[in-house]
């Protein structure tokens, strides 16, 4: 037996043959994952942010540790 969510401006649809029914929906929200949790704008810059503080960190160390190599080289 199927099941059909309540929504705005639904439209059922027959096959002609008494067999399956299909339910079509203009809202947006049955396009997405069901359940799924609305992630807050804040938690998102904030997650921005430190995989871009992490990015800038690797990038920042592995030059300090090549400066220290050329520097560690050049003293006899």
């Amino acid at each position: 037996m199927p099941t059909t969510m309540a929504h705005t401006k639904d439209e059922t649809k027959h096959d002609g043959e008494g067999g399956a029914t299909v339910v079509v929906s203009d809202d947006a929200r049955s396009t997405g994952i069901e359940g799924a949790a609305h992630i807050p704008l804040r938690l998102k810059i904030m997650a921005v942010l430190l995989v871009s503080a992490i990015g800038f960190g690797g990038h920042w160390s592995s030059g300090v540790t090549g400066a220290m190599k050329s520097t560690l080289k050049k003293v006899p």
